[in-house]
């Protein structure tokens, strides 16, 4: 399943309500041009690579046959490993720094990008290594995270992002040989 893309965005036309193609110019639906037509927000969704049905960026599970995406390693690492929530600080400010920082950098839409592409082929990869050394890669991402978090909430954002991307790189090392 590594073709899975979870994120696609889609241009909503105003007229029927229906989602188009981010570079569509009339709707797939109702014919109309989407220039000036469509929603002022775009709605991110993911193809769910089995039945093609379009889902929510927030949905982990297809709603039209149950197939769940495989997951974000922040999200393993704190939720599944170190029994955190799922709206935890930690997490909370990684989504911060994702949204605030990173998504308006020039390269910041292919390093999201990037991400939701290799993030479930390292937590399947993390998943095969022993329990000793999923331990301790997990409990260095904890520790990366936390020095993130407060670089995010002290407004560091260059900093933030700057020690994410070496753990980012450190951990890929490490768990795809």
């Amino acid at each position: 399943m590594s073709d899975i893309k979870p994120s696609r965005f889609f241009r909503t036309c105003k007229n029927c309500g229906h989602d188009n193609s981010d570079s569509a110019s009339k709707c797939n639906s109702c014919a109309k041009s989407l220039t000036g037509g469509f929603s002022d927000k775009y709605h991110e969704r993911w193809a769910c690579p089995l039945c093609s049905t379009l889902n929510m960026k927030e949905n982990s599970k297809c709603a039209g046959c149950d197939y769940k995406i495989p997951g974000c390693f922040l999200t393993t690492a704190c939720v599944e490993f170190a029994g955190m929530s799922d709206d935890c600080e930690t997490l909370t400010m990684m989504r911060k720094l994702r949204d605030e920082y990173v998504a308006n950098l020039p390269d910041g839409k292919s390093l999201i990008a990037e991400y939701y592409e290799i993030a479930p082929k390292m937590v399947n990869s993390i998943d095969k290594l022993s329990s000793e050394a999923k331990n301790a890669v997990y409990t260095n991402m904890l520790l990366a995270l936390n020095e993130i978090s407060h670089d995010v909430k002290a407004g560091d954002f260059s900093n933030a992002k700057n020690r994410y991307m070496r753990m980012y790189e450190q951990t890929r090392n490490v768990v795809l040989k």
